[in-house]
């Protein structure tokens, strides 16, 4: 599937003979290691498994020891000029709003702790291991069946490498897997179908970097079930709340 990659970034659309989802999913995890390369007090994302699913094609040590300016220039070299400031801070954008969604409420908040948070598309997202969320929010994550069997095998393998942490293992049997291929199926029905999810739960929902490569039908349909689920809201900069 990734026959024509450029060696270093390996899921760039750019320099793909054919864009895959998992392709442009290792892409995105580089770019938040690149990151997580920087000092802890210098990250605007810290992800110790992206690593893991990043496929690196380069030496991983020969990356970190190059500097992060140097890393940032071959990236942009090889996809397209701020390609990571742009992964990483829309990536962060996400997770404060996630993370704000899914707090507790402070004394006079009027907000309603979201219990759920699903991803649509999650391709190699990390969100459910990493984010300093209550342990009792579940994770439903949403993708094609190929996708989250390779982001499974590559979360087990990077939970047992040497940056494991307490919380990524307390984390991990909170997440649900939910095979789907959201230009074929519907969502909601299948949501409905899963014995744990509670339509009626406050939920927070992603939708990051997946509608570009759905059909106009499908994204209309998908936001459609959204809305006929109770009470979601969308984490993306124009809110959807119901």
């Amino acid at each position: 599937e990734d026959v024509g990659v450029c060696p270093l970034c390996s899921g760039c659309v750019t320099h793909m003979a054919a864009p895959t989802t998992s392709g442009t999913a290792r892409g995105v995890a580089k770019a938040r290691d690149i990151e997580s390369m920087l000092p802890p007090e210098l990250r605007l994302v810290d992800d110790p498994y992206a690593a893991a699913m990043a496929g690196w094609r380069t030496p991983r040590w020969l990356l970190r020891c190059s500097g992060h300016g140097l890393r940032q220039a071959i990236s942009d070299a090889l996809t397209c000029p701020g390609y990571v400031q742009l992964m990483v801070a829309r990536t962060r954008l996400f997770d404060d709003e996630v993370v704000r969604a899914c707090a507790p409420t402070a004394p006079g908040e009027a907000r309603t702790p979201c219990t759920q948070l699903l991803i649509l598309g999650a391709g190699f997202c990390t969100r459910g291991s990493r984010l300093p969320i209550p342990p009792h929010v579940r994770v439903y994550e949403v993708d094609q069946p190929s996708v989250q069997a390779a982001k499974r095998r590559l979360m087990a393998e990077a939970q047992r490498a040497a940056r494991k942490s307490e919380r990524a293992a307390s984390a991990s049997g909170r997440i649900v897997y939910l095979p789907l291929d959201l230009s074929e199926a519907a969502l909601d029905a299948a949501l409905r179908a899963h014995p744990g999810y509670d339509p009626a739960a406050p939920t927070v929902v992603t939708v990051e970097g997946l509608t570009q490569y759905m059909p106009a039908e499908a994204v209309a349909a998908t936001l459609e079930a959204l809305g006929r689920l109770s009470y979601h809201r969308l984490a993306e900069p124009g809110e959807f709340t119901r």
